[in-house]
Formats: C-alpha cells, structure tokens, sequence
C-alpha cells in the first residue's frame, strides 16, 4: 500500500475538477486510466472469454480462433500465478488454476474452461470453475484473475498526444447491452475532463457511454507502461491505461 501516491493523486483530481462544463454526444478520442480499462475488461470477460458464451455462440470469439479480433497492441491472459494478483490457485472444483492466453497481439487464442464446458470439447478443465453458491447473474466458467500487457507510454504522454479529447479516470454502473457485439453502457466518474493541445485543460460534467468494448479495442493508439490492480465482481484485473481512437 501507499497511501501518500494515493492522497496526492486524489488531492489533484479533486482540485482539477471543479466548474465541470458539458460536451456534445460525440465519438472521442479517450484516454482510459487503468481502472476504467480494468473494468471495461471485466465485462469483456463475462460477455465473451469463456467457454460457455463461445459454446452458447453468444462470444464475438465464436468461430474466430487466430483471427485478428482487436488491435495487435493488445494482449490478454488469465493468470492466478501472477505475482501482482491475489489469487487462489485452484477452483471450487479442486482443479489448479492454468495460465490462459486469450488474447494474443490482438488475435484470439484460448478461453477458460470448468469440467463440464470442457467435457464437451473433450478437454482437461482450466481451473476456472465458479462456486454452486455463486450469484445466479453469473455463469460458469469466468476468467477472473486478468491480466493485460503493458505497452511503452506513460499517461503523460499520452494526454501530451492528444489534441482534443476526453480522460476518464473510472466508469460505473456498467451494464451489458449485447453479448455478441461486446456492447456496454454506463456513466464516467471520479473525475473526467477535457483535453485540449496536449494539456487537461478543464473539467468535464459526468457522461452517459454506450460502447462495443471490441469495437474500442480495435482502435488502441497507445497502451501505457505502468498497471493498476482493480478488485472486480468476482475477481480482479491488472491493466495499463489505453489511448483509444474512438469512443461513444
């Protein structure tokens, strides 16, 4: 924990964000902190990086293995073993849990596996079984420990790359549109603010995003060098914040 780095980033975007000013609804080029990135993930997760959604036809992956299905910057895997999660490494049917590559340099690789998704693909499980107590909301298998790759950018930079756009520090209440299209709304929050000539340049008023988070994902110009553990539902992300082209 570091608490001070925590305060002195709070303390400056609480003092950013005062006289907040509106928007025109527009597609943007945001800049994502790796919070909002992680949870973007989380519901990508859900809708499409399991066995059950690709086998229910309901994942964009469905049919698309080695396909370039977002952009090559992109590199996604679930990884309990990780050193910067907190995980178990086994799941709540005693299975170990494995590294699954998911993502790789954009293209579709793998999805995660309980028993009985596996068994009907006679395969092994992956170690990714939920509990029977689970919320009814969700199914499994789930990819619960992900993590993305970093890239070279620092959030500096790219707020300096950009001449006119949008930095969105967190998302919430998200909620899923369409499976199959990856298709998300929700509002921005903890502090949004506009960019103008490579400079925050004042507060923006929260905003309402419907979004394919594919669609987002094909477009990354920039992926940032340093990631950010976020507790999720049921499970946790580490993610770099992401530079994207266009965002609803």
């Amino acid at each position: 924990l570091t608490p001070e780095s925590v305060a002195e980033q709070a303390l400056d975007i609480s003092a950013r964000n005062e006289n907040p000013q509106t928007v025109e609804p527009g597609s943007y080029t945001v800049i994502l902190a790796p919070n909002a990135v992680g949870l973007l993930l989380y519901y990508l997760s859900w809708m499409g990086l399991h066995a059950r959604s690709v086998q229910s036809r309901q994942s964009f992956l469905t049919d698309r293995w080695g396909e370039q299905v977002l952009d090559e910057k992109i590199s996604i895997r679930d990884d309990a073993l990780d050193k910067n999660l907190f995980a178990i490494p086994f799941d709540w049917e005693g299975y170990p849990k494995q590294i699954v590559d998911i993502i790789k340099g954009g293209r579709a690789a793998g999805v995660v596996y309980d028993s009985q998704t596996a068994r009907r693909e006679g395969r092994t499980s992956t170690g990714h079984a939920l509990s029977t107590l689970r919320d009814r909301y969700y199914s499994s298998p789930l990819p619960n420990h992900l993590v993305m790759d970093p890239g070279v950018s620092s959030l500096g930079e790219m707020i300096a790359s950009t001449e006119r756009g949008i930095l969105i520090n967190h998302l919430w209440y998200v909620r899923e549109v369409h499976y199959g299209r990856t298709i998300v709304t929700g509002m921005t929050r903890d502090g949004t603010f506009w960019i103008k000539n490579g400079k925050v340049d004042h507060a923006l008023r929260n905003l309402r995003f419907t979004q394919s988070i594919s669609d987002a994902l094909q477009g990354v110009e920039m992926v940032g060098k340093d990631r950010q553990l976020s507790d999720q539902f049921l499970g946790s992300t580490f993610t770099p914040a992401l530079k994207l082209r266009h965002f609803n």
